[in-house]
């Protein structure tokens, strides 16, 4: 079993009563000593500088080098009550400078709107396409298989709703009055790119209706096969996107092909998305 992979939801009660500084350097001493652990993972931590810190080592040698263990190679209850530090339910990341990058800069609200609310919207979206074909391609090559809109007046049933997300921003924003509507097909995807900051501000926050998806965010110009932040977006959440992930961070929505999460697969169908935007600081 791969130390990133192992199940958060069942031990998120025991990381509320630990010191994380003590656990990695629990986990640390227990691989050293270890004569069970693969000689190969040892002789790997006993070339690391002595500079690094516990955390730095247990993230080198089983993360970055992906390497599995044995369940039996190392303390049970340490590896579990770590889990935490790997990945939550919704995000995960490919280091913890970059879990810490989406903690800080990215944040998942499930259910934020109910089944009621969903189809209140969905009863105003869907018109707006009722005589538009989904697009191969976007102006800009970010997008494919989608169709899109923008909404400025929303009906009295639907207020509310857009009222309670625009209330997610900072209380100085200046809204745009537009919100993007993204119909993406079943087969669509939303490729690599970041928003122009000439037309919107350091904040963008997104509403996931029909479908839940994956989002995948990385640094300009680094690989996202290593270096990577993954969401799960699912069906009636709200993203919230700011700071350095929205200036800094390319964001893509994954083709059903690609959408897995934390090693499971994640049904994609047809996914529309409501788009919030605030004027540029």
């Amino acid at each position: 079993m791969k130390l990133c992979d192992l199940d958060y939801e069942a031990y998120s009660d025991i990381e509320q009563q630990l010191n994380i500084n003590d656990e990695w350097e629990s986990l640390a001493s227990v691989i050293k000593k270890s004569d069970n652990t693969d000689k190969y993972i040892r002789d790997d931590i006993i070339r690391i500088r002595a500079s690094k810190s516990p955390a730095d080592i247990v993230f080198d040698i089983i993360c970055s080098l992906d390497i599995y263990v044995s369940m039996t190679s190392l303390n049970f209850f340490v590896i579990k009550r770590l889990s935490h530090i790997f990945k939550t339910e919704y995000v995960t990341a490919s280091s913890l400078s970059l879990l810490n990058s989406a903690n800080l800069h990215f944040s998942l609200l499930p259910n934020f709107i109910t089944d009621e609310e969903e189809k209140i919207l969905l009863s105003e979206i869907e018109p707006r396409f009722r005589r538009t074909r989904y697009q191969s391609n976007h102006w800009d090559d970010a997008i494919t298989n989608y169709r899109e809109t923008e909404i400025k007046d929303w009906g009295e049933l639907s207020k509310p709703v857009i009222f309670k997300i625009r209330a997610l921003f900072p209380p100085e924003s200046v809204h745009l009055n537009e919100v993007h509507i993204l119909d993406l097909h079943a087969e669509g995807a939303v490729l690599p790119h970041v928003d122009s900051t000439r037309f919107c501000g350091s904040v963008i926050i997104g509403l996931s209706l029909l479908s839940s998806s994956i989002m995948r965010m990385f640094p300009e110009n680094s690989d996202p096969s290593s270096q990577y932040i993954s969401a799960l977006l699912p069906q009636r959440s709200v993203y919230i996107m700011k700071d350095e992930i929205r200036n800094s961070f390319k964001h893509e929505i994954l083709g059903s092909d690609e959408s897995f999460f934390n090693g499971k697969a994640i049904e994609r169908s047809r996914r529309v998305s409501a788009v919030f935007r605030i004027k540029p600081d």
